[in-house]
């Protein structure tokens, strides 16, 4: 999926609509303004992104 929205992050992770909202506005993440989804060629990209993804 190259588009999350917050009701399938919340899914996903198993928490309500309102906890991901809270999460992101305390972080100042703004996913629904980003406008492409970007792929990284870096060779360490994979094992930063499962960081990011397991926090």
């Amino acid at each position: 999926m190259t588009h999350w929205t917050g009701r399938a992050v919340a899914k996903v992770v198993g928490i309500s609509l309102s906890a991901v909202q809270r999460i992101w506005k305390v972080n100042r993440l703004q996913p629904h303004r980003l406008r492409t989804f970007k792929r990284s060629n870096h060779p360490a990209s994979a094992s930063k992104v499962e960081d990011i993804v397991g926090l």
